[in-house]
């Protein structure tokens, strides 16, 4: 009888514990703490220019990208050939093969 008073006791304790309004305002600032550093360690900021010759490789998908760019530049040119501005540009590959330099 007394181990099982003993018990209701510590399960008191941990109730009150868990809804202890510092505790509970401690817990709120850790999360709020840790998304935080989610959110910035997500953006890494560069000041680095970076052209397409720069990017090794890919020659097809740097000429067709090059395509695109001057189409927003140079507009009438396609445009008196018929051609349309294109919705926009999916790069697809392994991970490592240089999509994130070439956006």
């Amino acid at each position: 009888m007394d181990a099982l008073m003993e018990m209701g006791k510590l399960n008191t304790a941990r109730i009150r514990k868990a809804t202890d309004p510092k505790i509970m305002e401690v817990k709120k600032r850790v999360r709020q703490a840790r998304r935080a550093l989610k959110r910035e360690s997500k953006v890494q900021l560069s000041d680095e220019v970076i052209f397409f010759d720069d990017v090794a490789g890919n020659a097809e998908a740097k000429v067709q990208l090059a395509e695109v760019v001057d189409f927003f530049n140079q507009p009438q040119k396609f445009k008196a050939s018929g051609a349309r501005a294109p919705k926009g540009v999916l790069l697809v590959g392994s991970p490592g093969n240089g999509k994130t330099l070439m956006a």
